[in-house]
């Protein structure tokens, strides 16, 4: 089973994150909708020319077409407040592999209002790559298992001091969306959201 390549992130998404979470609400305009485009349609290209990125083998790269997703839209960009946890506390986080966990910090919380309601999340950092500028929000909400992978789906997010940006529209599916043979984390349920999150990828294999 692999498990190292749960999530789709390099030099160049995270390059593209960080210029999208710099952005302030009113600077959410025709470029950033041409930068978050293109790098959909570089995500497909990799899923489908490039061995090393893409979770299907090579028959099912041959076959593949393209990714589906909502349609970007900027109520989903949301500016949390942040607090930083600072026993770093580690917890074992199962997964899609049954009796099989993985080690993660509880680095922070995110607080924010969506749908009228107020939301806490916990957001995790991989115990063995504390070094990396993200962390990880693993969520569910009222679309998954509908329009959205059952498993729920995962948003990188760059924390500040006291805020952070949580763009739904960057929300995408684990590698075990598409083939099994991965393990990936399954969510908390902390971070089960009650209100449909209609923003970034759908469930694989949803026509468009």
């Amino acid at each position: 089973m692999k498990s190292s390549k749960i999530m789709f992130i390099g030099v160049i998404a995270v390059v593209v994150l960080i210029i999208f979470y710099s952005l302030s609400s009113e600077q959410i305009d025709e470029g950033y909708l041409k930068d978050l485009t293109e790098f959909r349609i570089d995500k497909n290209d990799r899923f489908k020319n490039n061995e090393a990125d893409s979770p299907f083998d090579k028959v099912n790269r041959a076959e593949f077409d393209s990714l589906s997703y909502f349609s970007v839209n900027p109520y989903y960009r949301i500016q949390a407040d942040f607090e930083r946890l600072g026993e770093n506390e580690v917890v074992e986080i199962p997964t899609t592999k049954d009796g099989e966990s993985q080690k993660y910090i509880r680095y922070g919380k995110a607080k924010f209002q969506l749908e009228g309601k107020k939301h806490e999340v916990i957001l995790l950092k991989p115990f063995d790559k504390l070094n990396l500028p993200t962390v990880f929000l693993y969520f569910r909400d009222k679309t998954s298992g509908e329009s959205t992978y059952g498993g729920g789906r995962y948003v990188d997010v760059i924390p500040g001091k006291t805020s952070c940006i949580i763009d739904f529209n960057m929300a995408y599916n684990p590698y075990c969306a598409y083939n099994s043979y991965y393990i990936c984390p399954i969510p908390p349920k902390e971070n089960y959201l009650e209100v449909p999150i209609e923003a970034g990828e759908k469930v694989y294999g949803l026509k468009k």
